[in-house]
């Protein structure tokens, strides 16, 4: 997993406090993200994350997922 921030900002660059941003995954079946931000891989491939507000929205953060194996098991066959 991965924790993003999203920074909502006036006209003139300031911080917006108390705003609430909608999370977005191009293609939740390779990376999900919560509510809060946080990503979490679920196969390997792209997405691209990306926030909302209202109208607006954000350039996407492209996440890589690879996973690679924790073990191998041999068994006998036949």
């Amino acid at each position: 997993t991965q924790a993003l921030t999203a920074i909502a900002r006036d006209l003139e660059g300031s911080p917006v406090g108390g705003v609430s941003v909608n999370w977005i995954s191009s293609d939740s079946s390779v990376a999900t993200v919560s509510p809060t931000g946080v990503v979490t891989a679920v196969s390997n491939g792209v997405a691209d994350i990306s926030v909302s507000l209202g109208m607006l929205a954000s350039q996407p953060v492209r996440v890589t997922v690879a996973q690679a194996p924790g073990s191998v098991t041999v068994t006998p066959t036949g």
